[in-house]
């Protein structure tokens, strides 16, 4: 269900689904990626 949603919310607003479906598919990752942005290799 959680695809139909975000299908729904590209209509009205492209960059708000996306990131709300980022949200609902990978919380975990996202925050892996926020972490991973302030260490330096």
């Amino acid at each position: 269900g959680s695809v139909t949603k975000a299908v729904d919310l590209v209509v009205s607003d492209p960059v708000q689904a996306g990131t709300m479906a980022v949200m609902a598919i990978a919380d975990t990752a996202r925050f892996d990626l926020a972490r991973q942005r302030g260490r330096r290799f």
